[in-house]
């Protein structure tokens, strides 16, 4: 038994314009959808080269600007990645065609970021990347092991000249990269040695 198609059910796409993915091909757009992150998702069918016309529903188009929100946002794991206006399987597989994985991204991320991490310390470093410090002071636990520094790192003429200075345990703590509380153990130390 054959069944007749309903034209009813036949969705017609209006052409909204043209675009280019972030390989350079271009795309007809059908569909925008805005998004809180100031940009649209587009989505559409490939131009046809030759002169045909290429059908099927609009698929999603792997614009410049959805690229590298998630470059952005490759390691956090609050629900940014899928929060997008578009199904959560159209996103997983679009990330999976661009080369996306949210494991591979976090080592990467945190292989590529070991000596800022060691050097700037877990706050200021969860600040700069907009990360939670509980995440930055695990991943330095992992990343670097469980000391960061070597033994007696304090003991430099530097250091030692900070933590002997009349600033604030506070400002010594910023410019050692340390908490406060470890900065006015090190204080005291420092003034017993002396």
């Amino acid at each position: 038994m054959r069944f007749k198609q309903n034209k009813t059910f036949q969705k017609k796409f209006m052409l909204l314009g043209h675009t280019v993915d972030v390989h350079g091909k271009p795309w007809d757009i059908f569909d925008s959808r805005e998004t809180k992150h100031g940009f649209d998702l587009l989505f559409g069918r490939p131009e046809s080269t030759d002169g045909r016309k290429i059908g099927g529903l609009p698929r999603l188009i792997a614009t410049s600007e959805l690229v590298d929100y998630w470059r952005r946002i490759r390691i956090r794991h609050d629900g940014s990645i899928s929060g997008l206006p578009a199904g959560r399987t159209t996103l997983k597989r679009m990330r999976r065609r661009l080369g996306f994985d949210y494991f591979d991204d976090i080592d990467a991320f945190w292989k590529e970021h070991a000596t800022e991490l060691q050097q700037v310390g877990p706050r200021k470093f969860s600040t700069k990347h907009d990360i939670t410090p509980e995440v930055a002071f695990e991943a330095r636990f992992r990343v670097l092991g469980r000391t960061a520094r070597q033994p007696s790192w304090w003991r430099t003429p530097e250091n030692i000249e900070i933590l002997q200075s009349h600033i604030t345990y506070r400002e010594k703590s910023e410019k050692l990269g340390i908490s406060i509380s470890h900065s006015k153990r090190l204080t005291d130390r420092v003034r017993k040695v002396a």
